[in-house]
């Protein structure tokens, strides 16, 4: 009989049931009552709540505090992507780094510029007529 190899647990309501973590075992996992944790090792874990949904998480401590790094949904995220985000997310802690906060600066760096204002000035000057604008006139009411 080959030996088994104890990747993963499912950890439910007090209750630690020994599985192996692959794409098999998690696209087979029923949601419950409460959610509940599929681990994976160093911190990687998929969280399945009560609806069906699947998280995949990163639990880490950086400045002495428990911490928990958001990775993305499975199926959108694989098993192999939250793997490697993990490596990268402890290379960083190796770095001194916080991956949390990295995140977060990456997604500024991204977001779009802010609308300008709409003020009552540049609301009024919508209202005016190319024609009016050239001669300096005021909309009429």
């Amino acid at each position: 009989m080959a030996s088994a190899k104890f990747v993963g647990m499912i950890v439910g309501i007090g209750i630690t049931v020994p599985t192996g973590t692959s794409d098999t075992a998690i696209r087979s996992i029923k949601p419950r009552d409460k959610q509940f944790k599929l681990t994976d090792g160093g911190g990687l874990f998929l969280l399945v709540n009560p609806n069906g949904s699947r998280l995949w998480r990163l639990a880490y401590r950086f400045g002495g505090r428990q911490k928990q790094l958001a990775l993305g949904s499975y199926p959108a995220t694989l098993l192999a992507d939250a793997r490697e985000a993990r490596r990268r997310a402890k290379g960083l802690l190796e770095a001194g780094i916080d991956p949390g906060e990295e995140k977060k600066e990456r997604k500024v760096a991204v977001r779009l510029p802010k609308r300008p204002r709409r003020t009552p000035s540049s609301l009024s000057q919508k209202n005016i007529s190319p024609r009016q604008r050239r001669k300096g006139e005021r909309p009429s009411r």
